[in-house]
């Protein structure tokens, strides 16, 4: 793990979050996870997924990238924002909705999730170069 990789992860992941906020929030609706830790403000709440995004994006390239040594960057990107979107999107929406998400809060999780893991990916890509 060289240092760009590491800025790049850092770099894709605040960009992927950002695009996470504006995606999400502007045809969707609130963060489940930043509503119950009680991060309700619009700026704070754009600030906090830059920040998580950037976070995952670390966290990825320390730990996830070498895990699967053999697979596809790409997939591992896609794999990782899956992860992700079980752990920071996922479990906080079944204790903020009070019954099941429904489907188009399910399908644009799945797509703004998606979209973080591949920027990681595009950020440590272009670190690269």
């Amino acid at each position: 793990m060289k240092t760009s990789e590491t800025f790049g992860a850092f770099a894709g992941g605040l960009i992927g979050g950002a695009l996470v906020d504006f995606i999400f929030i502007t045809f969707v609706g609130p963060s489940a996870l930043f509503s119950l830790i009680g991060i309700t403000e619009r700026w704070a709440v754009f600030s906090a997924h830059c920040l998580l995004g950037s976070l995952l994006g670390v966290i990825f390239i320390i730990f996830f990238y070498k895990l699967l040594e053999k697979v596809n960057i790409w997939v591992k990107g896609f794999l990782w924002g899956m992860v992700c979107m079980i752990l920071f999107g996922g479990i906080p929406a079944f204790f903020y909705y009070p019954f099941f998400p429904g489907p188009i809060i399910i399908l644009s999780g799945f797509l703004v999730w998606s979209i973080l893991g591949l920027m990681i990916v595009l950020g440590i890509k272009a670190s690269k170069k």
